[in-house]
């Protein structure tokens, strides 16, 4: 079987819970699909998680006062970036090189997203995340987008900005 020869994933080693001084943490474009629940014990100011395969996070970074940004474009949670297309249609690219789908065939997903950054955005008022790159994607131009174009950080009480 071809699963029994994968290798395992790639976990945060426990050596970094002992980092009592880490303020940054930057892990983008590693094979890493989770996260350990000690991550919200250090102090961190900015946890870079970008293109990780990271569909979550835990929920002790709602305790990291300290956190300021967490960067989750091309992740499982970035996005989503919304824009008007042709009509009334509303679409979504809910990551970066993904294609744009409907907002109705979005709506799950978009929840699922949602019920994870929310709670954190309200617990760590300063924290702002990043959901997607510029420039902006093809057939998407300033004037049909919902978001604004020059803002990509993202807050529950103060949108994007």
């Amino acid at each position: 079987d071809e699963d029994d020869d994968a290798p395992p994933p790639l976990r945060i080693p426990a050596c970094v819970r002992g980092l009592s001084s880490l303020q940054r943490l930057t892990l983008n474009d590693v094979e890493l699909d989770e996260l350990p629940e000690w991550l919200g014990e250090l102090p961190l100011v900015v946890l870079d998680l970008g293109d990780t395969c990271v569909s979550t996070l835990p929920l002790s970074l709602r305790n990291c006062a300290s956190l300021r940004l967490i960067d989750l474009v091309g992740t499982q949670l970035c996005g989503p970036f919304r824009y008007h297309g042709h009509q009334t249609n509303v679409f979504v690219f809910l990551s970066d090189d993904a294609e744009p789908l409907l907002l109705e065939n979005a709506t799950e997903e978009i929840n699922r997203r949602d019920a994870i950054l929310r709670p954190l955005s309200l617990a760590v008022p300063a924290l702002r995340f990043k959901l997607y790159r510029r420039p902006l994607p093809l057939g998407v131009t300033a004037e049909n987008m919902i978001e604004p174009a020059e803002h990509n950080h993202w807050h529950v009480n103060s949108g994007y900005h």
